[in-house]
């Protein structure tokens, strides 16, 4: 393994997921900045001599953020090469066709969820061209290039942008690091969250709460690793099932800020300025919290977000990833020193949202965070999945006996 600045990466030193700083550093991501600045520039006529000279001025930057299109575009241009066009459509198609493969050979969703799950998945696109969350630097001032990638609804269907440092530095990464984010990203379009609302938009008045548990048997207990009907009691992944004496309390609170609340009648001839929601928006209110227990419907109670849908894609990633990575060892295309590389990458990936494997190990994300913590990714998510750990050279190994790991769940 090669150790850099503390952090564990793959024996040829490529850049892990989340290594922010070090993706904005390399020549590749530097070329790109200049060449969309100096096409900037280009545009803006008597002022180009100022901003050359004080590229930092209030009158610059004033001037530079009055053509943020043009350096969006310019900055995308640069990065999303042909050649890297190719070789992340390549990933993606070849990590798609591996997931709709594994749902059709799955012995445990039930047929009638079979075609859905396959639908979902092969409308899923690949969206290069997006530019909406995170395929430029938006003028920022941070040193740091957005990287990862987003699963985000697109028209009917779900579609999938990269960012932009890892496209910019998509050489220097290691390609099974880079699938497993893509069948990460792939995952949400049929996790549990996202089919609870679906079923919710479709039948508003019963919804179908806990939906995961008939299409995916099991699965969802054993990511929390808890107790109870839903596994939520001492859960090592939280659930978003909100006491009962909390409910009303965040039913008060979500009304009151929409301002879609009651004003009572003046007394004493003065106009009160209290809003106080009604009985009714309240009652409504907690009947969708009874509709979909399982799932974060409630996008402002983020201390109660559920961190299954995260858990479900980290997990989800690595049984995709196994099939490929045992694919590529058949074939002799992939060694031990491969397979340890693959692991080290994919580990530090999903380790940490901003610290990899070496630095996950004192839980750096807060409660109120959509993700568990970085030792309960790596050790109960990614190694939880006995297909991944065959693939990395771990055939008759046990999840690791560590915080919050030792499980092995049984996917698809």
């Amino acid at each position: 393994m090669c150790r850099n600045g503390g952090r564990v990466i793959d024996s040829e030193c490529r850049l892990s997921n989340y290594n922010l700083d070090e993706f904005a550093a390399t020549p590749e991501a530097v070329a790109a900045s200049c060449a969309a600045r100096e096409a900037a520039l280009r545009t803006l006529g008597d002022q180009k001599s100022l901003c050359v000279s004080n590229p930092t001025s209030d009158v610059c930057r004033a001037a530079m953020v009055s053509r943020r299109e043009e350096f969006s575009r310019a900055e995308h241009d640069a990065v999303y090469t042909s050649s890297r066009r190719t070789r992340v459509t390549q990933m993606f198609n070849r990590v798609r066709d591996q997931y709709v493969a594994m749902i059709q050979a799955s012995t445990r969703i039930p047929q009638a969820h079979k075609q859905g799950l396959v639908d979902r998945i092969n409308s899923t696109v690949l969206d290069l061209d997006a530019r909406l969350y995170c395929s430029d630097t938006g003028l920022s001032d941070s040193a740091r290039l957005p990287v990862g990638a987003y699963n985000y609804p697109a028209g009917g269907h779900a579609a999938i942008e990269v960012c932009i440092g890892t496209m910019a530095n998509l050489e220097r990464m290691n390609p099974y690091s880079v699938m497993w984010i893509l069948a990460h990203e792939l995952s949400h379009s049929i996790d549990p969250c996202n089919l609870e609302q679906d079923a919710l938009r479709a039948a508003p008045d019963t919804g179908a709460p806990h939906q995961a548990d008939r299409v995916f048997p099991g699965l969802a207990r054993c990511l929390r690793g808890g107790a109870g009907a839903r596994a939520c009691t001492r859960a090592i992944i939280r659930c978003n099932e909100v006491p009962a004496s909390e409910r009303r309390l965040l039913c008060i609170q979500e009304l009151e800020r929409s301002g879609d609340v009651f004003r009572p009648p003046p007394e004493d001839g003065e106009a009160s300025t209290a809003l106080i929601p009604s009985e009714d928006q309240i009652t409504a209110c907690l009947t969708r919290f009874d509709r979909t227990p399982s799932c974060a419907i409630h996008g402002d109670h983020t201390h109660h977000q559920s961190q299954l849908p995260e858990s479900f894609s980290d997990f989800m990633g690595a049984e995709v990833v196994a099939r490929i990575l045992s694919q590529d060892t058949a074939a002799g295309a992939l060694d031990a020193q491969g397979q340890l590389d693959a692991l080290a990458s994919i580990a530090a990936a999903d380790g940490s949202g901003s610290a990899p494997n070496c630095e996950a190990g004192s839980g750096s994300y807060a409660t109120r965070d959509r993700y568990a913590r970085g030792h309960t990714r790596v050790n109960r998510l990614l190694m939880g999945s006995a297909a991944f750990r065959a693939a990395v050279g771990c055939p008759a190994a046990r999840a690791p006996a560590t915080r919050d790991g030792g499980a092995t769940c049984r996917g698809f």
